[in-house]
């Protein structure tokens, strides 16, 4: 967890030991290429594959789909 913008004060690396953190790097794009992708995305109107949608209701059957199966696309949890 971070922040791209620098806003957030420094953490001090004596709690990530005291609970035995993982820390990974994490790579992201700029804030030109981002508004960039949306564009595209917008103008090709691509909209993601979506593999199957539970109720809320039906969550927990949700994430025991996903991680006994390899969806092809979004497993979705709809709230109404």
């Amino acid at each position: 967890v971070g922040s791209v913008s620098g806003a957030w004060r420094p953490l001090d690396p004596r709690l990530l030991f005291g609970v035995a953190a993982t820390v990974r790097a994490l790579a992201v794009g700029s804030h030109a290429q981002f508004t960039q992708m949306n564009e595209i995305i917008a103008a090709r109107r691509l909209r993601p594959v979506i593999d199957r949608v539970f109720p809320f209701e039906e969550a927990g059957a949700a994430f025991r789909y996903y991680e006994s199966t390899s969806p092809f696309g979004k497993v979705i949890i709809e709230i109404r």
